[in-house]
């Protein structure tokens, strides 16, 4: 049986032990305590749990098809309809195809891995208490900051870039670098424009859940995660130039500041025709905000 880290909005102090998240057609109700952790405070009118995955094959699973169904067609903005067709539709194969891919990007980047994982990463969930539903989800990694690229490495380049960075040493320096933090060998060993930084990502919300504070929640979390405990200062994300409630979101209600501009960024679509994910391209900005709690 597997723990989950659990936050809860109520008032008491509680954990759940799930070997995943509980799925959303059923009742999902807290377990008897086994040990504390930490509760938030919130209006009394709120019923919210906010779980971190452990990075099981459940929970990715779960994590996947709420992505799908909530982020990638829970609105048109990401579709490539077919032509020719007025009417929108997705096949049950192309929501397996949708799906397998999301579990392997989730599990690529917050899934349980073999080895030890050199860069951070985690995602939350946003559940309903009383009836069990993911209403909303959010990442949280760090990656490298490229300042002369003005652009966010990959999780997969920056982590060969720290490992090559280590790699290129004598074995005498290698041995001093064993137990090194990433924070130090980043400092210590890579160029001045490489930056080890927080990422929030993959923040996605219930369509049926929308314009109830959910997103502002878990982002507040996240930013408590990466400043309280994993000790950074400051908190970057990237979103398309064209995507105005998520713009509104992070820059009037969070408070994210314009870095960068990336004119002809890699995006990702749904090609309905397809039935697959497709590599297009859209304005991108970075965002960045000073975090200190």
């Amino acid at each position: 049986m597997k723990f989950w880290t659990v936050i809860t909005f109520l008032q008491v102090f509680e954990i759940l032990k799930s070997e995943a998240w509980a799925p959303a057609s059923s009742c999902y109700r807290p377990k008897k305590a086994f040990t504390l952790f930490s509760a938030l405070p919130t209006a009394p009118d709120i019923s919210l749990n906010i779980l971190v995955s452990n990075g099981d094959e459940q929970s990715m699973s779960k994590a996947a098809s709420f992505m799908v169904n909530s982020f990638w067609l829970g609105t048109g903005r990401l579709l490539i309809p077919v032509q020719d067709e007025q009417e929108v539709s997705v096949s049950d194969a192309t929501r397996r195809i949708l799906f397998d891919e999301q579990v392997f990007d989730l599990t690529a980047k917050y899934g349980e891995r073999m080895g030890k994982r050199l860069l951070q990463s985690c995602l939350l969930a946003a559940f309903d208490s009383e009836s069990g539903d993911i209403l909303g989800m959010v990442g949280l990694e760090t990656s490298l900051l490229d300042k002369s690229k003005e652009d966010i490495l990959s999780p997969e380049l920056a982590e060969s870039t720290l490992k090559n960075a280590v790699a290129s040493l004598g074995p005498k320096q290698r041995r001093q670098y064993k137990d090194s933090s990433v924070k130090e060998i980043a400092q210590e060993l890579l160029p001045p424009d490489l930056q080890l930084i927080c990422c929030l990502s993959n923040l996605a919300v219930s369509p049926s859940a929308r314009r109830r504070g959910i997103a502002v929640k878990l982002c507040n979390e996240v930013e408590r995660i990466a400043s309280s405990e994993w000790e950074f200062d400051s908190l970057f994300l990237k979103v398309e130039s064209e995507n105005c409630a998520a713009r509104y979101l992070y820059e009037q209600k969070l408070g994210y500041k314009l870095k960068y501009t990336i004119e002809s960024a890699t995006a990702i679509r749904i090609d309905l025709g397809a039935g697959c994910f497709v590599e297009s391209e859209a304005s991108t900005i970075i965002l960045a905000k000073a975090i200190t709690l």
